[in-house]
C-alpha cells in the first residue's frame, strides 16, 4: 500500500476512480502539504513528443509545439497547498504512474513532516508507508496560460469537496507567473 497526494485533476474521487479503472474509491483524507507551491502551466503533449510537423507553401516543415495545460507542484518553503491523500494498493499505484507518465509526470517523494490534516493542520499518524505526489516541475512551460476549460475542471473538482476546501484551493493555486492565484484573478467570477 502506498500513499499518494492528488492536488489537481484527481482531487475528484470519481476522476481518479475512472482514470485508474478502480472498482471502488480508495480511502482518502483531505490534507495540507507545506513546503510546495501548486501552480498552473503547460507541458509538451506526450506521446507525440510535444511537436508536430506542418508544412509551408514552399514545402518546408515548420515545427509546432503541442502543449497541454497542467497543474503541478514546485518545492518552495514559504508555500503550502491543500490536496487529497489517497491510500492505493500496489496495482492502483502502478496504474496511476502510467496515467501520470502520459503527461510527463513522475512520482516525487514527500516527507510525512510536510503533511497535516485539512483544515486543522494537525500532524497525521506517521506509519512507515511511503507517500508521494506526481509532478513535472522541470518540464513546465511557465509563460503559457492554461486552457480555461482546464481551469473550469479544476474549480469544479475543488467545489465538490466543500467550501473550506474550495476556498483554500483557489487561494493556493497560482498561475504560471507564480505570483497570482486563481482567487486573485477570478475571485469575483467564481461562485463560492
Amino acid at each position: 500500500m502506498i500513499y499518494t497526494i492528488s492536488y489537481g485533476r484527481f482531487i475528484n474521487h470519481a476522476s481518479l476512480e475512472a482514470a485508474l479503472k478502480a472498482e471502488n474509491n480508495p480511502p482518502s483524507q483531505q490534507v495540507w502539504v507545506k513546503g510546495f507551491q501548486r501552480h498552473l502551466g503547460a507541458v509538451p503533449k506526450i506521446p507525440l513528443g510535444g511537436v508536430s510537423a506542418q508544412f509551408t507553401r514552399n514545402g518546408r516543415p515548420v515545427v509546432v509545439q503541442k502543449r497541454r495545460s497542467i497543474c503541478t507542484i514546485s518545492e518552495s518553503k514559504r508555500y503550502s497547498f491543500n490536496g487529497v491523500l489517497y491510500l492505493l494498493n500496489d496495482e492502483l499505484y502502478a496504474r496511476l504512474i502510467v496515467v501520470e507518465a502520459a503527461i510527463g509526470f513522475s512520482p516525487i517523494p514527500v516527507s510525512w513532516g510536510h503533511i497535516t490534516s485539512f483544515p486543522e493542520r494537525r500532524l497525521l499518524h506517521r506509519n512507515h508507508k511511503a507517500v508521494s505526489f506526481s509532478g513535472s516541475p522541470e518540464n513546465t512551460v511557465t509563460h503559457l496560460e492554461p486552457d480555461s476549460r482546464y481551469i473550469d475542471t479544476l474549480i469544479a473538482s475543488a467545489t465538490e469537496l466543500g467550501d473550506q476546501f474550495f476556498n483554500a484551493f483557489i487561494e493556493t493555486t497560482y498561475f504560471p507567473n507564480r505570483n497570482e492565484t486563481l482567487k486573485q484573478r477570478y475571485g469575483k467570477f467564481i461562485q463560492e
